[in-house]
């Protein structure tokens, strides 16, 4: 007997840059470890799975567009500056390839300046250019075979939405099987900050509940817990002004740590040890 494998699937991983989190840290990307972790994502294609993964980076994205979006996406940027981005290494280097593709660079020249694998050049205009056709039509003159075109490339209903203008919940597929519930513990702050949008959307959430995870993230309810369990913490408080939080600091002393809540993942959070480095947070 012979056993045959069969690829069916293929798997992108794209790192997620926080800066915001180090502004210290410089944004040129080199040997150095400059992410904050990565996202995976799994497709049929290549095309599929690089849109899923780039609309899981948490960062406004609908998937893999420019630096612009929807009908911003016509007004042209200066193209120095593209070849710029293009020749740098930085994080938004393939959002400027999406930018030159758009303006209708050509494959061989984005591939020269920014000495990306042809491979994977090749992929992109493919993308690009069924965006500039969802560009050209309106919900009702969209056909039933480029939508299963856009969702084979991985546009999200957002993406189509922002496309030709549409209302996202009009491009939703339909007959799929029912869903027992989805497990959201384990993937970081973006299954986090979904919970909630989920289970009003009557999505059962398994394991821990979306109030439970509400509880740990807001910090005025998690330190009433702390209170009424009796449980020792460091000193804290919660400010909703600036002024506020000068009077916190005070009482508590520096340094001190400042973060926001629902963030358990420590994004925008500082060290803070004079109140002078306070306007910065």
């Amino acid at each position: 007997m012979e056993l045959l494998s069969r690829l069916d699937y293929v798997v992108v991983k794209i790192p997620r840059w926080a800066f915001e989190k180090f502004p210290g840290v410089g944004p040129t990307l080199g040997p150095q470890m400059k992410s904050v972790g990565e996202v995976k994502a799994i497709g049929r294609t290549f095309k599929e799975a690089f849109n899923k993964g780039f609309r899981s980076l948490e960062i406004g994205y609908s998937g893999w567009h420019g630096r612009k979006r929807g009908g911003d996406e016509a007004k042209e940027d200066a193209r120095g500056e593209i070849e710029h981005l293009l020749r740098w290494p930085n994080h938004d280097r393939l959002q400027a390839v999406h930018d030159a593709l758009w303006q209708g660079w050509s494959e061989e020249e984005v591939c020269r300046l920014s000495q990306f694998d042809p491979w994977f050049v090749q992929q992109l205009p493919q993308i690009v250019a069924l965006e500039k056709t969802l560009a050209g039509q309106d919900l009702a003159s969209l056909t039933p075979a480029v939508l299963w075109k856009a969702k084979r490339y991985g546009l999200s209903d957002a993406r189509i939405a922002e496309l030709i203008s549409a209302v996202a919940t009009g491009v939703g597929a339909t007959g799929r099987s029912p869903l027992r519930g989805l497990i959201v513990q384990f993937g970081g702050q973006t299954p986090l900050n979904l919970s909630k949008s989920l289970a009003a959307a009557g999505v059962p959430i398994l394991g821990t509940t979306p109030d439970a995870i509400d509880l740990a993230e807001d910090r005025g309810r998690f330190g009433a817990l702390l209170a009424a369990l009796e449980i020792p913490c460091p000193a804290n408080g919660i400010a909703h002004s600036l002024a506020a939080a000068k009077a916190i600091f005070r009482q508590i002393g520096y340094p001190v740590v400042v973060r926001p809540s629902y963030v358990l993942g420590g994004r925008a959070m500082a060290i803070v040890s004079t109140e002078a480095m306070l306007g910065g947070c």
